[in-house]
């Protein structure tokens, strides 16, 4: 399934959860990323397409800026 975000849960780091979206150029090529990090007490997995969101509105404002 496609999501538009990638996650991580103790898989870098034990005691660390991620969300994490792409930050395109105006013709789609991903050129960065822009993420997230917690404890996973305060950033479970069900927290993160809330999260993706908010990451998505940033990472598109951020696209704009790109030349």
């Amino acid at each position: 399934m496609l999501r538009g975000y990638a996650t991580s849960v103790g898989e870098s780091e034990d005691e660390v959860s991620s969300v994490a979206v792409p930050i395109r150029r105006h013709d789609g090529t991903a050129v960065a990323s822009l993420a997230v990090g917690a404890p996973p007490s305060r950033l479970a997995e069900s927290d993160a397409p809330q999260v993706a969101d908010a990451l998505h509105a940033a990472a598109a404002r951020i696209s704009e800026l790109l030349p």
